[in-house]
């Protein structure tokens, strides 16, 4: 009878160990695909942060673009306008 009680409780005590064990090992699994999760939400958010970014800056881009060709088309009209007046000038000379 006595040796009944000691394998019940040698098994019982190794079931609550390998159960432990395997808790644990499930346990560090959870918290590995929570942490991977809480990675790639990271990572998506920081993804839209960058191409939010990079839209901006090519709506800024465009935007100087066209300036730069408005005064590029300003700069011409100024030039042909300068020419004109100089030989105005020469002609008055």
């Amino acid at each position: 009878m006595d040796l009944s009680i000691i394998i019940t409780t040698a098994i019982s005590a190794f079931t609550a160990v390998a159960g432990f064990f395997v808790g644990k090992r499930k346990s560090d699994a959870e918290a590995t695909q929570t942490a991977f999760e809480s990675y790639n939400v990271a990572l998506k958010s920081l993804r839209g942060e960058i191409e939010a970014n990079g839209q901006r800056w090519n709506e800024i881009r465009k935007a100087l673009e066209s300036k730069i060709e408005s005064q590029e088309k300003r700069i011409l009209e100024l030039e042909k306008e300068n020419l004109y007046l100089r030989e105005q000038i020469s002609k008055i000379r």
